[in-house]
C-alpha cells in the first residue's frame, strides 16, 4: 500500500473528504489520535454500571452506544415514541474500536478533538471530558460524574502508561 492509498483509506474511514491533500492530512492529525485511558475507563464504568448492565453483559457494549436503525438491544425504559436501540458488538474490542472511531469522527465531539489537538500527550483527561457534554443527556452532570470516577479510582495514574 502506498502512502497515498493509506491516506485515502484513513480519509474515508474518518470521514475527511472534499479537502486538499494538505488540509486532509491536517484534519486527520486532529482525528486519528488517542484518548487518555482514564477517560475511556471512566466512561466504560459509568455507561456500563461497572460492567453490570444488560447492554455490557449481553451486547459487549461498554459505552451505551446507540444505533439509530433500531437494530440492536431495545432499552426496557425507552419511550414509546423513540426508535433507537443500543448497539451490540461481537466482542469488547469491537466496541472499544467503534467508541474511539465515534469520538474521533462525530461532530458532537469536535470540542474534545480541538482541545486535544492543542495539547501534547499525555492528554489532560479532565480537559477532554469537557468535550463530552453531548455524550449524555445529563450534560455537565455527566462530565462531573466522569471526573469523580477518575479521581475516586485514581484512574489518572494510567494516563502516562504506554503499551510497547
Amino acid at each position: 500500500e502506498t502512502q497515498e492509498e493509506t491516506l485515502d483509506m484513513l480519509a474515508r474511514m474518518y470521514r475527511v473528504q472534499g479537502l486538499s491533500r494538505q488540509e486532509t492530512v491536517r484534519e486527520l492529525l486532529v482525528r486519528v489520535d488517542v484518548l487518555p485511558p482514564s477517560l475511556i475507563l471512566a466512561q466504560a464504568a459509568v455507561e456500563s454500571g461497572w460492567g453490570t448492565s444488560r447492554f455490557s453483559r449481553e451486547g459487549n457494549n461498554l459505552f451505551g452506544l446507540r444505533t439509530p436503525t433500531g437494530n440492536g438491544m431495545v432499552p426496557s425504559r425507552r419511550p414509546s415514541e423513540e426508535t433507537y436501540a443500543v448497539s451490540c458488538f461481537d466482542d469488547l474490542q469491537s466496541c472499544v474500536d467503534y467508541y474511539l472511531w465515534t469520538i474521533n469522527t462525530n461532530p458532537l465531539y469536535e470540542d474534545l478533538r480541538r482541545v486535544r489537538s492543542r495539547s501534547e500527550p499525555p492528554y489532560d483527561a479532565c480537559s477532554l471530558a469537557q468535550g463530552l457534554m453531548c455524550y449524555s443527556e445529563q450534560g455537565p452532570e455527566y462530565v462531573n460524574k466522569l471526573e469523580k470516577v477518575m479521581s475516586a479510582n485514581s484512574l489518572l495514574a494510567y494516563d502516562c502508561y504506554r503499551l510497547r
